[in-house]
């Protein structure tokens, strides 16, 4: 996956060397590492996957990303499949592409939430903690503190 910051400056490069290595360093810090190196993987798999089936992984089509997609469904959380989603947009937009991903592309939008609302798991809502519940919750020396002021 592209991870290199281009920057193309119409003067000579030794005059903003420094900056240019700042920007390119700013530019890596905007991902933690754990998430650069899930992204990689991700990518990696990708374009496996598109290698395997004759299709080209950059630029990718959006057809090519719902088939990607529905392929990860069988075996993945939505979570994980949203993360090599974003994996994808990032290597497209890293070299001034648009992303493939975007739910701009009709039949990846629909794919997606069919593939969230078959494979999602449903929040549970909680009802809330009130405020007498949670001090009757709280350790007795934390209740004494509040009660002596």
């Amino acid at each position: 996956m592209a991870s290199e910051l281009t920057i193309v400056v119409p003067t000579p490069e030794h005059a903003l060397s420094p900056t240019i290595d700042r920007a390119r360093t700013y530019a890596q810090n905007a991902k933690a590492s754990a998430t650069r190196r899930g992204y990689a993987g991700d990518w990696r798999r990708f374009e496996e996957w598109c290698t395997t089936m004759g299709l080209p992984s950059l630029p990718a089509d959006p057809q090519t990303v719902v088939l990607f997609i529905t392929n990860l469904a069988e075996a993945h959380k939505p979570a994980t499949i949203s993360r090599h989603m974003a994996a994808i947009a990032t290597a497209h937009k890293a070299i001034g592409l648009e992303s493939p991903v975007s739910m701009r592309h009709g039949a990846v939008s629909s794919v997606w939430q069919g593939i969230k609302r078959t494979h999602g798991t449903a929040q549970n809502a909680k009802a809330p903690v009130l405020v007498n519940e949670l001090r009757s919750r709280a350790p007795r020396r934390i209740r004494r503190a509040k009660d002596a002021r």
